[in-house]
């Protein structure tokens, strides 16, 4: 059985697509209707593979751990024999570039599956990186939906898996009770001068300055305040940075799955969220 714990509690597909001849959805229910004949004849291709390969951050997804517990839960689901073979990479736009870059030269692609954010699925957009699948014909069941929002990217290149929810990660041991951050201004004040980080691509506070937000005037007013505040930058996905006490806060984080991970070994982290706002940043597999 998969130890979901290891991942987000919010997944619910697990695509594999790009380059193989396969798709396929693990976390479904025990009972299903009988399977389409698209999905049929992508299992038969996915018989004649051997592996299949990730790459995307060790702390993503549950690195090479969370590859080889879906690749195990896919094998037993659907009658397969494939190996998992994970490569750490860089941040979730970065694989995606590296990806681009391969296709245009003509190489290989180091991974047959590709798991990050919407700005990397917009990227793979202008260059044709990901190829299309008619997600709701291999689908067990449909996948929920809201006004404003399709969990299937535009042209079918990829399907929305998970969300996270933007916030503020710390290290608990250093920042308790009334210094946990509770709006964004508190992270302006003189006693964390020096000692918080941020992203090197502004995580979640694009998000903030929407119009229906905080709007673009007062986010570029709080990100010339934030600039004074850092010691440095770091990217989601390193959260050792907090608990080392090499950095107190990240603000703004991608989502807070590190902290549910980690607060299972015991590590002094933890994430919270702001009172301006909800910020979720999908997910999406392709």
């Amino acid at each position: 059985m998969m130890d979901h714990s290891v991942f987000f509690r919010f997944i619910r597909v697990f695509a594999v697509a790009a380059g193989m001849a396969f798709t396929i959805a693990v976390h479904m229910p025990a009972a299903q209707a009988a399977q389409s004949a698209a999905l049929q004849k992508l299992i038969e291709g996915a018989k004649k593979e051997t592996t299949v390969k990730g790459l995307w951050s060790a702390t993503s997804f549950g690195g090479s751990r969370g590859l080889s517990e879906f690749v195990a839960g896919m094998n037993k689901k659907y009658g397969l024999n494939i190996k998992a073979e994970f490569t750490p990479g860089p941040n979730m736009q970065g694989v995606m570039a590296k990806i681009a870059s391969e296709l245009a030269a003509g190489q290989p692609a180091s991974a047959d599956v590709y798991m990050g954010n919407s700005q990397a699925i917009h990227d793979s957009i202008k260059v044709n990186a990901l190829k299309p699948i008619e997600w709701a014909a291999v689908l067990d069941r449909p996948l929920p939906t809201e006004p404003g929002f399709d969990p299937y990217a535009p042209g079918n290149i990829a399907v929305g898996i998970t969300s996270t929810v933007v916030g503020v990660l710390y290290n608990s041991d250093r920042v308790k009770g009334d210094d946990i951050p509770r709006r964004l201004e508190d992270v302006l004040k003189p006693k964390w001068k020096g000692k918080i980080a941020s992203t090197p691509y502004a995580a979640g506070l694009r998000e903030f300055a929407m119009p229906d937000m905080l709007g673009r005037e007062h986010m570029v007013n709080f990100t010339k305040q934030l600039s004074k505040q850092i010691a440095g930058l770091m990217r989601c996905g390193e959260p050792d940075r907090i608990t080392s006490g090499e950095f107190l806060m990240l603000v703004l984080t991608c989502g807070g799955d590190d902290a549910v991970v980690l607060q299972r070994t015991g590590a002094p982290i933890a994430h919270t969220l702001l009172e301006e706002g909800t910020i979720v940043h999908t997910r999406y597999a392709g």
